[in-house]
């Protein structure tokens, strides 16, 4: 999986039941669109932005964790490879999120 650079029109309009591909193998169902607001994954949880004022947004991660005794292996697993990968990624968006704002103040100031 590789990270975008840039806002891809194409990916910004989603139907409930169309597969997200994580990987050119692997995909998840939509089950939730809201351009511009959220997007919930079957199986997986949801991506939600959520504006404080008109420059700062919250962006909030959901997801699904096992129950029963598969918990532990989850944890060891999936759960702190992943926390690390997502962290990664958050700080990625942050920082793309802010470069473009700065460049887009620096354009119309």
């Amino acid at each position: 999986m590789q990270n975008a650079a840039r806002v891809h029109p194409e990916w910004q309009q989603r139907e409930v039941g169309e597969t997200v591909f994580l990987h050119h193998a692997f995909g998840m169902k939509v089950s939730t669109f809201e351009p511009g607001r959220a997007i919930v994954l079957e199986g997986w949880g949801a991506f939600v932005v959520d504006p404080i004022d008109e420059r700062t947004t919250r962006v909030i991660l959901r997801s699904r964790t096992a129950r029963g005794l598969v918990v532990l292996y989850y944890l060891l697993g999936i759960e702190i490879p992943h926390f690390i990968m997502e962290r990664r990624m958050l700080k990625g968006i942050k920082e793309r999120a802010e470069r473009q704002s700065k460049r887009r103040h620096f354009l119309f100031t």
